[in-house]
């Protein structure tokens, strides 16, 4: 403001001023906004670590800190035309101001993971997926544990509990079946892949159940579906011209085995 309205700085150097200001101010204001501490926001020690952590996010806040500025220094000299237009100048003035701090907030908020800063009321949805991940990790871990013991009954309970609870969502066998891929041994996360194939093919997701079929095999010779499931996984993968993949998964249903969902 001092370098707009004083009479005693030449035009070029109030322009230069400007300049100076526009490309500090929303480091400036931004570690205001996290610290509510003036000495931290005049500090140019930290006004450059923001600057340097949003990156190319804060070249594009600079340019529109100089566009607000030039509007809001453009709708003062409204007050030359009337008395109304300067106050409807004045007006669009903090206006712009306040856009300015929207714009700052807003990458601040698209960079909050990298300053750690607490989740706003609109993160709940990502809250509550992490949280409900997180649970969802315990108990994988402990049907681990129990495989580890030389428990593996107990461990497929455990899991099967755990798809349970989720109402045999696809996203729950998703993640239940990546989570044991880490496990020591293939095979497990292969055993869970017959039950998440068949639950794939009655959702309609056929392509992904034969894909995951043939995942599987290939984790495990141990993968053995039902006869019946088999049967029709072999007639799909026919019909998509993958033969051998057909052969391989006739051959099983031939062999045959009852049931064990």
């Amino acid at each position: 403001m001092l370098l707009v309205t004083t009479p005693f700085i030449g035009w070029a150097a109030k322009v230069l001023g400007l300049a100076a200001v526009a490309v500090v101010f929303p480091a400036s204001a931004a570690v205001m906004g996290m610290t509510n501490s003036l000495g931290a926001a005049l500090n140019p020690s930290s006004v450059w670590t923001i600057a340097r952590e949003l990156g190319a996010d804060y070249a594009k806040l600079v340019a529109v800190c100089v566009l607000l500025v030039v509007l809001g220094g453009v709708s003062g000299l409204l007050w030359q035309v009337s008395w109304l237009f300067g106050v409807a100048g004045e007006i669009f003035a903090v206006w712009t101001m306040l856009a300015l701090f929207l714009a700052i907030g807003s990458v601040l908020r698209a960079h909050r993971f990298d300053f750690d800063l607490l989740e706003g009321s609109d993160d709940a949805e990502q809250r509550d997926e992490r949280e409900r991940h997180q649970k969802w990790q315990k108990t994988a871990d402990l049907a681990y544990t129990s495989v580890r013991s030389g428990l593996p009954a107990q461990a497929y309970r455990t899991i099967k509990e755990l798809i349970d609870s989720e109402r045999d969502s696809l996203e729950i066998y998703q993640w239940t079946f990546n989570a044991m891929l880490a496990w020591d041994e293939p095979k497990h996360a292969a055993m869970l892949g017959e039950r998440f194939a068949k639950r794939l093919w009655d959702a309609g997701r056929k392509v992904d159940a034969l894909e995951l079929a043939q995942r599987c095999r290939k984790l495990s010779p141990s993968f053995v579906p039902p006869a019946a499931f088999t049967s029709e996984l072999a007639a799909y993968a026919r019909e998509l011209g993958r033969h051998r993949l057909a052969d391989d998964l006739a051959e099983l249903a031939a062999a045959g085995r009852p049931s064990t969902s």
